[in-house]
């Protein structure tokens, strides 16, 4: 995110016509190349929000084992 070094900004293919702009606070979780080519779990159906200036327009669902 270019105002949040907390924040990654990412593109997701949904098979929508156009990729789905997600604002996720996995930057302390996760490194960008880690995240790059995986499959995810979202969701979709919810109400766009904006964080900090950016419209996130689905969700990214993570769990962990420990």
């Amino acid at each position: 995110h270019p105002d949040a070094d907390t924040l990654y900004v990412e593109k997701i293919d949904v098979g929508d016509k156009e990729p789905r702009t997600v604002v996720s606070g996995l930057v302390k979780y996760f490194k960008e190349e880690e995240l790059l080519g995986k499959k995810v779990v979202m969701l979709c159906n919810i109400k766009p929000s904006k964080m900090r200036g950016i419209e996130s327009q689905a969700m990214l669902l993570v769990a962990s084992l420990k």
